[in-house]
């Protein structure tokens, strides 16, 4: 590969010169394996939810996703691995478009997702805040199961893509909210997610 670079007009660069650049390893996985970085999505992890309702696009408070599927998935890396709060005390919560919404979570040993659970498909519009409810086929969960316990994962990544069935194509969202299980799960339990890194889905 060559390329080649003008840098006459920057004081102190115009004398540099580049001879040669060797490339190492190239890692070709996508930002569904959390490897291959994205643009930066922190919108969804500023702790700033959006009035209730608000458009679905807001530039204010939205992450865009170009389409359902988990390679249009939102990625948080918690910076170490935690272990998350998946009762209904503390569980997940999630601001985003009407349509319904998966979780997961990295499982480093086995180097694999794992669905913790979804959120339902709400009727109304804009952005909506509601629990993510722990259940292995995310893209049947109703609303009016809030109440449903999950059980407490371990992990550094977590990830929220959007499930295919409204009778639109409008997916982003606002905020993505976890809180600390490792020590009870109690309501008053610790935002563990807000400044993490959010990783948006990869350019198309």
């Amino acid at each position: 590969m060559t390329t080649s670079y003008n840098v006459s007009d920057y004081a102190g660069l115009k004398n540099t010169t580049i001879t040669s650049i060797e490339v190492g390893t190239f890692n070709p996985k996508d930002v569904a394996t959390h490897s291959a970085w994205g643009p930066d999505a922190a919108k969804a992890t500023d702790g700033v939810f959006a009035p209730e309702g608000e458009t679905w696009n807001s530039p204010y408070f939205t992450v865009i996703l170009p389409s359902a599927g988990e390679s249009s998935a939102v990625v948080i890396d918690l910076g170490s691995s935690l272990t998350i709060c998946g009762t209904s005390a503390c569980a997940p919560y999630v601001q985003a478009d009407r349509h319904n919404m998966e979780l997961d979570w990295w499982d480093e040993s086995n180097q694999v997702w794992r669905v913790w659970g979804g959120t339902c498909e709400s009727s109304g519009s804009g952005l909506i805040l509601r629990p993510v409810i722990a259940s292995t086929t995310p893209g049947g969960v109703k609303c009016g199961n809030a109440n449903a316990d999950g059980s407490n994962f371990t992990t550094r990544y977590v990830r929220l893509w959007a499930l295919p069935g409204a009778d639109d194509n409008n997916f982003s969202v606002s905020e993505i909210q976890l809180r600390d299980g490792s020590n009870g799960n109690s309501s008053t339990a610790q935002i563990v997610s807000t400044g993490k890194s959010q990783l948006g889905p990869r350019p198309i």
